[in-house]
C-alpha cells in the first residue's frame, strides 16, 4: 500500500476526471498546468530519473528532472489530468530499489515547453537524499554477461540502473559519475549513446562501462612476506582481463589462496578442502568461514533452506545467510564449532564468472582479525598466494553482511554491504546527531530529520587500523550527508576508544549506558514509546555504578531506565583475560558457590586482585561451557557459547532450579544441578539454556504484576543464541507479552549506535538547548538509580 501511513505527502490538488485513474486524458489539451515536485528518500542511484523520464514522455508531458543534494527535483507540464496520473504513478510504482520518504509539490507557471529532459544536477544544497547500498548483479546483466553475441560478454564490471556498485564508489552528492570513483573512466561512444538514450536500460547509469572504456581485471602473483607490496613491481607475474580469470581458476583448483577484489574490499578465496591452510595463515583456528556457492540449487544440496532463507539468499543485498548444514564433513572444515554454514551467492559479475567453475569456494574477508577489510593490494595481509584485482577504486570499505532467519524474520549478525547506508526512521524529527557506538563490532550512526543512518561494519576499535578508519569514515559521512552534529552520543565506558574520541570533539556529549542503548535500539526500530520491560543480555557493558553489567532487566523509556533486576555477579579473574579463557569464569563460579576451584583463581579473588564483578550473562555461558568441557580457551568471541548451543539436546524441555530474590537472578543452584548432570553434556547444555529462558520469564512476569507492563524488548549478543531467543520469545508470548526484537540492526554491539542516537534524540527533545545546563540533574531512570557522568 502506498504511501506508507507514517509518511506525509503534500500534493497539488488536481481535479480527477471520471475516467480510470491511469487513463491519459485527451480533452482540453490547450489547458496546461505545471507542477514542481521535490522528492526525498533513496532516489539516487536507483534509476529514478530514467523512470521519471519514461512516465513523463509516455503521458506527453514536458519539463525536466534533475538530481540535487536533497534528492530529486522535477517539473512536469501538460494536461491537468495527465499531471495527476504522472504523480500517482510515480508514487505507486517507483523504481524497484527506490524508497520515497516524502514528496512536496506546488504549482509553478507553465513555460510552454514541448519536451521532457534530464538536466544537469544541482551540486549545492542541504542534503536530504538517502544513498543507495550496493546492488547485486541483476538478471538482465547476467544474461548479457553470458551471451556471446553481446558486446559485454564476460565483461567483469557489467552493470545497469538496476544493479552494481553504489555506496562503495560514491565520493559526494548528487550521485553523478563525476562524484564517484568512475570519474576517471571516460565513456566510449557506444556507452555514451546508451547513457543518453531514454529507451536504454543504462540511461543515466552512472557506473556504466564496457571493456573498451571501463575498469579492468589484473592478476598478479603475491609475495608472501610482511614487507609492503609494490603494486607497480614489473617483476611480478601479471595477467589482464580474461586471462586473469583463467589464471585465478587454475590457482584455486591447485589449492592456492587467492585474494579477490570485490565491491567493498578483498575476499580471501580457496577451495573448502584448502580451508586448513587458510586458517593457519590467517591465525584463525576455529572461527567459521563463509562459503560462496554457485547457485541456489547447490546451496540446497548442502544446507537446509526454507522459503524465507531462499528469499534472503536471492535478495538484491545478497548477504551471508547462516543455514543448517546437511553434510558434517563439508561443514567441519569451514565451521567446526557449529552445525551451521554461512552461505551466500555471487553478487558481482566477477563472482559469477568465477563460480561457473566451482560448486563452492570459501570466501572470507581480506583482513586480519577485527581490522578493516583491505580495499587495495597494499593493505592485504600476507596470506594469499595470488591476487585478482581491478582498477576501480573502492571509496568506502564494506564487508559482507551476515544474517540468520529466526522466528520468520531477519536477524543481523553484521549489517554492512547491501544494507548500509539504508535509512531507518526512528523519530518524528530530531536535530543532527552522531552516535559513535561501542568498542567491539563498532558502527556509528548519523541522524537528521527523523532518520538514522547506520554505518557499515567498522570492526573492533582496539585495533589501531580500525580506529583510524573509524575516524576517517565519520568525517567522510558527515561531509557526504551534510551533517554537523549538535550532540554526540557515546558509551559510558571511559576506556572505549569511541568514548575517548567523542570526548575530544567540540560538541555537547550525551553518555548512554550500554544496555540502555541495546534496549532502545529495539524501541527505535519498532517506534515504541513510553515504558517497556527491557531485557539486555550480553558479555560486558559499563554500568552506572562503575561495575560490569551484562544480565540486565530494565523498565525503560527512550530517555532513561530503571534497573529492576540483574544476574548474580561473579568475579572476572584477570578482567579481559577471563573473556579469552572461559576456564577462569568456571573457577570463579564454582569458588563463589563454595564448590572449590583453581587455587590461583581462589587467591586472586581473595585478594580482590583484578577480579571485577560482572552481572554478565555472556560470562555465565562461558563458565558453563568450560564446566562441561566444551571450551577452556576461546580463539574467537562467543566461541564457548556457540559450542554450548551446538551440543544442546533439542528434545529436552526441563530446566534447572534457580532463585529470584531482591532483584537478583541467582543461578547458584543451577550450577550445582548442572555439575551433577554433566555426564550427559547435551542434556546439561539444554537444561542450562532453558533455565536462562525460565529466569527471563520469571522476572518479566514479576514486573508485569508490579508495574502493569506487558511490552518486552529483547536485545544484546546473547540473543544471537537461537535456542534462547526462540524459546524466550515463545514463552513470553504464550503468557500474553508483546515481544519485540532487533530486525533492522544487530542485537550485538553492531546495533548500539542506533540505540545511542535514539536516546540522545529523546533527551534533546526533553531538555532542548538547556541539556548542558541541566546535566547535573539528569538521572538514568530518575527513580533512585545512579546519576550518569556529567554531560558537557
Amino acid at each position: 500500500m502506498w504511501p506508507p501511513a507514517r509518511f506525509t505527502f503534500t500534493r497539488t490538488r488536481i481535479p480527477r476526471s471520471k475516467e480510470s485513474p491511469h487513463t491519459v486524458t485527451r480533452t482540453n489539451i490547450d489547458v496546461k498546468t505545471r507542477v514542481q515536485a521535490k522528492i526525498v528518500g533513496r532516489v539516487q542511484g536507483v534509476g529514478f530519473r530514467p523512470t521519471v523520464y519514461r512516465y513523463a514522455t509516455e503521458l506527453g508531458l514536458a519539463g525536466f528532472v534533475r538530481n540535487d543534494p536533497n534528492g530529486v527535483t522535477l517539473e512536469v507540464e501538460g494536461a491537468p489530468e495527465n499531471v495527476r496520473v504522472f504523480l500517482d504513478h510515480l508514487q505507486q510504482e517507483p523504481p524497484p530499489h527506490a524508497i520515497i520518504t516524502g514528496i512536496e509539490t506546488h504549482p509553478v507557471t507553465p513555460r510552454g515547453e514541448e519536451k521532457f529532459k534530464v538536466i544537469e544536477s544541482e551540486p549545492t544544497g542541504h542534503a536530504e537524499v538517502h544513498i543507495s547500498p550496493d546492488l547485486a548483479t541483476c538478471d538482465d546483466c547476467l544474461r548479457e554477461l553470458n551471451d556471446p553475441q553481446d558486446r559485454r560478454y564476460r565483461y567483469p564490471f557489467i552493470n545497469c540502473t538496476n544493479c552494481g556498485p553504489r555506496f562503495t564508489i560514491i565520493r559526494d552528492l548528487p550521485y553523478d559519475r563525476a562524484n564517484t570513483s568512475m570519474a576517471g573512466f571516460t565513456m566510449c561512444p557506444h556507452c555514451d549513446r546508451e547513457y543518453h538514450d531514454p529507451a536504454d536500460r543504462r540511461f543515466h547509469a552512472q557506473p556504466d562501462a564496457c571493456e573498451k572504456c571501463g575498469p579492468s581485471l589484473q592478476f598478479c602473483h603475491a609475495e608472501r612476506s610482511e614487507a609492503p607490496r609494490n603494486r607497480n613491481d614489473s617483476k611480478v607475474l601479471r595477467f589482464a582481463q580474461d586471462d586473469a580469470l583463467v589464471e585465478t581458476v587454475r590457482r584455486l583448483r591447485a589449492g592456492q589462496i587467492v585474494a579477490i577484489k570485490s565491491l567493498g574490499g578483498f575476499h580471501l578465496a580457496c577451495l573448502p578442502e584448502a580451508a586448513g591452510n587458510l586458517r593457519e595463515r590467517k591465525h584463525r583456528p576455529h572461527k567459521p568461514f563463509a562459503v560462496m556457492f554457485r547457485d541456489i540449487g547447490t546451496i540446497q544440496r548442502h544446507c537446509e533452506v526454507s522459503e524465507t532463507e531462499e528469499a534472503e539468499l536471492l535478495s538484491v543485498a545478497r548477504p551471508i545467510v547462516i543455514l543448517k548444514s546437511k553434510h558434517p564433513l563439508f561443514q567441519s572444515s569451514v565451521s567446526p564449532d557449529s552445525p551451521t554454514l554461512g552461505a551466500f551467492l555471487p553478487y558481482t559479475p566477477i563472482h559469477h564468472l568465477l563460480m561457473q567453475h566451482f560448486d563452492a569456494l570459501v570466501m572470507t574477508s581480506g583482513n586480519l582479525a577485527e581490522e578493516p577489510i583491505a580495499s587495495d593490494e597494499a593493505e592485504l595481509p600476507a596470506v594469499a598466494d595470488a591476487v585478482l584485482t581491478h582498477n576501480r577504486p573502492i571509496v568506502h570499505k564494506c564487508d559482507d553482511s551476515v544474517v540468520r532467519i529466526v522466528n520468520g524474520q531477519r536477524q543481523f549478525f553484521r549489517r554492512s554491504r547491501g544494507f548500509a547506508p539504508n535509512a531507518i526512521r526512528f523519530a518524528d524529527d530530531c536535530p543532527h546527531l552522531l552516535a559513535v557506538g561501542g568498542e567491539l563490532k563498532n558502527t556509528f550512526c548519523l541522524a537528521r530529520n527523523g532518520f538514522a543512518f547506520l554505518s557499515q561494519h567498522m570492526g573492533d576499535l582496539k585495533e589501531y587500523k580500525t580506529h583510524e578508519y573509524f575516524e576517517r569514515e565519520i568525517a567522510e559521512w558527515q561531509r557526504l550527508m551534510r551533517v554537523a552534529p549538535v550532540a554526540i552520543a557515546h558509551d559510558l565506558h571511559p576506556g572505549y576508544r569511541s568514548t575517548r574520541w567523542a570526548r575530544s570533539q567540540p560538541a555537547t556529549l550525551i553518555p548512554v549506558q550500554h544496555h540502555h542503548a541495546h534496549v532502545v535500539s529495539v524501541m527505535a526500530e519498532h517506534n515504541l514509546h513510553g515504558e517497556i520491560i527491557g531485557v539486555a543480555l550480553d558479555g560486558t557493558g559499563y554500568g552506572t555504578d562503575g561495575t560490569i553489567w551484562g544480565g540486565e532487566f530494565f523498565i525503560a523509556t527512550r530517555a532513561d531506565f530503571e534497573r529492576v533486576a540483574h544476574f548474580k555477579p561473579y568475579p572476572m579473574p584477570g578482567g579481559e583475560k577471563a573473556v579469552e579463557e572461559p576456564w577462569r569464569m568456571a573457577a570463579s563460579v564454582t569458588l563463589t558457590e563454595g564448590l572449590g576451584g583453581d587455587q590461583r583463581i581462589r587467591d586472586m579473588i581473595a585478594a580482590n586482585f583484578n577480579c571485577p564483578p560482572a552481572s554478565s550473562a555472556g560470562r555465565l555461558f562461558d563458565a558453563v561451557a568450560a564446566l562441561l568441557g566444551l571450551c577452556d580457551v576461546a580463539t574467537y568471541e562467543a566461541q564457548a557459547a556457540i559450542r554450548l548451543e551446538a551440543v544442546a539436546d533439542a528434545s529436552v524441555s526441563g530446566h534447572y532450579p534457580f532463585d529470584w530474590h531482591d532483584g537478583i537472578l541467582d543461578f547458584g543452584r543451577t550450577i550445582r544441578a548442572l555439575l551433577a548432570d554433566r555426564q550427559n553434556i547435551g542434556v546439561a547444555a539444554a537444561r542450562f539454556q532453558n533455565t536462562i529462558v525460565a529466569g527471563i520469564v520469571r522476572v518479566c512476569e514479576t514486573v508485569r504484576e508490579e508495574r502493569g507492563l506487558k511490552r518486552v524488548a529483547l536485545s544484546g549478543g546473547v540473543f544471537q543464541n537461537e535456542w534462547v531467543l526462540t524459546r524466550a520469545t515463545a514463552a513470553l508470548r504464550e503468557r500474553g507479552f508483546e515481544v519485540f526484537t532487533n530486525a533492522l540492526v544487530p542485537p550485538n554491539d553492531g546495533g548500539l549506535s542506533l540505540g545511542q542516537a535514539a536516546v540522545a534524540a529523546a533527551r534533546l527533545s526533553r531538555y532542548g538547548s538547556g541539556l548542558g545546563a541541566t546535566a547535573d540533574k539528569l538521572f538514568y531512570g530518575g527513580r533512585g538509580t545512579e546519576a550518569v557522568p556529567t554531560l558537557r
